[in-house]
């Protein structure tokens, strides 16, 4: 069996840094990453996000790691939340206020 916990976040920080720019091709960005969760998980995260601008700068593919400390189906704790995917363009503001879900199986 498997439980789905459904939560919304806000972005509270994004403090974005290019690193090897002086090379050819799509630039390279490390980005510091705060957010506010609120739904089944109430509580906070630090992230570190790895976008690669994608040609003609229409988005951008990127992984992330970010370390959840809150509430969660009524345990407090933390967890490491690990996911990747792919922005659209739109200049440098990330995604807020999107909706996610975390499913694990329940024994």
């Amino acid at each position: 069996m498997t439980r789905t916990a459904r939560a919304s976040f806000e972005i509270t920080r994004w403090d974005a840094e290019s690193y090897d720019s002086e090379a050819a091709g799509p630039a390279l960005k490390q980005v510091a990453v705060g957010k506010t969760f609120s739904g089944d998980l109430i509580g906070t995260s630090t992230a570190r996000l790895l976008p690669c601008s994608l040609e003609g700068g229409e988005g951008a593919r990127y992984v992330a790691s970010d370390r959840v400390v809150g509430q969660l189906d009524g345990r407090a704790g933390s967890f490491i939340l690990q996911h990747g995917g792919l922005t659209g363009g739109g200049g440098e503001a990330g995604p807020s206020g999107r909706s996610f879900r975390i499913r694990r199986p329940v024994s």
